[in-house]
């Protein structure tokens, strides 16, 4: 989170589970199966996300009189929420934040497999959605 996509950008890794990887080049996954990858792989665009608005930032408060204009800064910040929001959309059903609560106020599925995934990411877009709205 502390470089800047300038200094390189790693891959992410393929959205299969271990079990999914064949010899072939084509790598399939099964329709319908949800990868335990796919919530890592959004959490890191979201944090690649949260590096541009800390790089932003980091930099505005170096030099602020040469900062952009507020126009430049509206784009900017409509961009940014605009590819959180494409993350979040892109997310399956099964990591999407449980919205329902039963009448205690807890989840309604807390035993999802992937319950603790579609938490963090969660706690994750409302910190990069933070650092959009600061910067």
């Amino acid at each position: 989170m502390s470089l800047h996509d300038a200094e390189g950008i790693p891959p992410l890794p393929l959205d299969l589970d271990d079990e999914q990887l064949t010899n072939d080049i084509a790598f399939s996954a099964p329709a319908g199966r949800v990868s335990t990858l796919t919530g890592f792989i959004a959490v890191s665009r979201l944090f690649q996300l949260l590096s541009g608005c800390l790089w932003r930032l980091k930099t505005l408060r170096t030099d602020p009189d040469s900062g952009p204009s507020q126009e430049r800064i509206l784009e900017w910040t409509t961009r940014a929420a605009d590819d959180l929001h494409a993350v979040l959309d892109g997310l399956p059903i099964q990591l999407r934040p449980p919205v329902e609560r039963d009448d205690a106020g807890y989840c309604s599925s807390p035993n999802s497999p992937f319950a603790t995934q579609a938490a963090n990411i969660s706690i994750t877009a409302l910190c990069v959605e933070f650092a959009i709205v600061s910067s």
